[in-house]
């Protein structure tokens, strides 16, 4: 499968490290990375040593790789050992930079792939699976075979989907998030808000996303797939 870049027809507006959002603008990189909590002038001038950054660059210049190498400098040097897992934080990432226009159809498909193959998000044999075990996979396989870049986010965010029940991502919880009414049952919730496409334009409950949304979703991509066969 070819690896292509986000095709979205913009410049990437953020730089995320350790979750911290840094715009892409004409700030010094050593200044912009002081953003980061406990990151100060002494600190962001060894990562760029590190990195191998000439103090003058700016947020601006900085090429992909560049921001790969950051990131692995402050995760090593300056951030605690993470909680969760590698391999959820890798697929969360990827997700990110796609979105931010960083990264590349390649890179999320192989955090795609690690995690489906590693047995710990989606657990082979422990149950009837539910709807976004079930589809993810599901999803990676059409794009394998399309190409279609929708069906690789979606595999992602259902993967993430899965983590998220199994607390394997650190989420507000459930007490701390607002209460919200779900656009397709119309009942309130309080919890996980899920994108209602195709289904509407709204948001919708756990319940209505796994029994309705997702095999709704999936079934519009299935028929992109035949219409463009």
């Amino acid at each position: 499968m070819q690896d292509v870049t986000n095709q979205e027809a913009r410049a990437p507006a953020v730089v995320r490290i350790v979750g911290v959002k840094i715009p892409v603008d004409d700030r010094r990189v050593g200044i912009a990375l002081q953003d980061i909590p406990g990151i100060g002038p002494k600190e962001a001038k060894g990562i760029l040593t590190a990195v191998g950054i000439l103090d003058a660059s700016l947020v601006s210049e900085l090429t992909y790789q560049e921001v790969l190498q950051i990131r692995e400098v402050v995760d090593r040097d300056h951030v605690p050992a993470a909680q969760g897992d590698g391999l959820v934080d890798r697929l969360m990432v990827a997700l990110q930079d796609y979105h931010d226009g960083w990264g590349s159809t390649g890179l999320l498909e192989d955090a795609v792939h690690d995690a489906l193959g590693h047995g710990l998000i989606v657990r082979r044999g422990a149950g009837r699976p539910s709807n976004a075990e079930h589809y993810a996979p599901l999803c990676f396989e059409m794009w394998r075979r399309t190409g279609d870049p929708t069906a690789l986010v979606l595999a992602a965010r259902y993967l993430l989907n899965v983590a998220a029940r199994r607390g394997l991502l650190q989420v507000a919880g459930k007490e701390e998030q607002a209460q919200a009414k779900c656009s397709v049952c119309g009942d309130e919730y309080r919890g996980y808000s899920n994108n209602a496409w195709p289904m509407n334009d709204g948001t919708c409950c756990d319940d209505c996303n796994e029994a309705a949304v997702i095999p709704a979703r999936v079934r519009s991509i299935m028929e992109h797939a035949r219409a463009d066969a």
